[in-house]
């Protein structure tokens, strides 16, 4: 699907049901659930296309001097159009005028895509890798994993880290 035209806007409350649903055909029913997306400290962004349907949506949670990648979704049907990078770029920015120190991206391991599409690009590194990092979450809110297609999730979790300051 070349040419896909679309822009990214800032998430509102507005576009909730769409989020919620996209994030739940993407990493499965009622993972969307796991995510506070109008807390104060949260920040997100939507990618519409050309009719203004959502097609992708990030997350940035931040505490302190921290940032937290909480969440990336593209809609299936318009993956590979530059729609996850924008959205991560944003995150990246809006970091950088925050002055934030670190910022953290925990990746879902998938077994056909082992690093996040473009995090080692942007200075992330891997730090660690979590055994079973959603499977309290999965059981709490009932969500069933797309990749592992269980309830609880045993999915691993890389943790990605960038140093935002140059100097210390």
């Amino acid at each position: 699907m070349s040419g896909l035209k679309f822009k990214i806007i800032p998430y509102s409350q507005i576009h909730f049901a769409a989020v919620v649903a996209l994030i739940d055909s993407c990493f499965g029913k009622d993972y969307s659930t796991t995510k506070n997306m109008d807390a104060e400290n949260s920040y997100g962004w939507c990618a519409v296309d050309d009719t203004d349907n959502i097609v992708g949506y990030s997350l940035l949670k931040v505490e302190g001097k921290e940032g937290f990648f909480e969440l990336t979704v593209v809609h299936q049907d318009f993956r590979g159009n530059g729609i996850g990078t924008a959205l991560f770029e944003e995150r990246i920015k809006l970091s950088k005028s925050l002055n934030l120190s670190v910022l953290t991206l925990n990746h879902w391991f998938k077994m056909s895509s082992k690093e996040p599409f473009c995090a080692i690009k942007y200075g992330f590194s891997l730090s660690e890798v979590k055994l079973n990092f959603w499977l309290n979450q999965s059981l709490e809110y009932g969500y069933n994993c797309m990749e592992c297609k269980k309830i609880p999730c045993s999915c691993k979790c890389l943790v990605y880290k960038m140093n935002l300051r140059i100097n210390g």
